[in-house]
């Protein structure tokens, strides 16, 4: 049925546009960027919901891969999120 195929066609253009748009808005912070990191580890029930305060020391790594930062980290809640803070101004 034709229709399937342009609900398809539909849907690869619209995820093909999401990947444009997150390619253009995903990138490294910079060194010296400030940053949050949210800390939910397993265990302690008293660090869920953590966050934290640093900055971006250096990024390395393939593709700007690893952020080092001063920002410090519960343990157990390595590869969680870690946001950049904007300055809008």
């Amino acid at each position: 049925c034709s229709c399937n195929d342009d609900a398809i066609e539909i849907m690869e253009k619209s995820l093909n546009h999401l990947l444009v748009i997150c390619k253009r808005r995903l990138e490294a912070p910079g060194r010296g960027a400030m940053m949050v990191i949210e800390s939910t580890p397993f265990g302690n029930s008293v660090f869920i919901d953590s966050i934290s305060r640093g900055i971006v020391s250096n990024v390395v790594g393939t593709n700007d891969c690893i952020l080092l930062t001063d920002a410090s980290s519960v343990p157990g809640c390595e590869g969680g999120p870690a946001y950049v803070i904007e300055n809008d101004g």
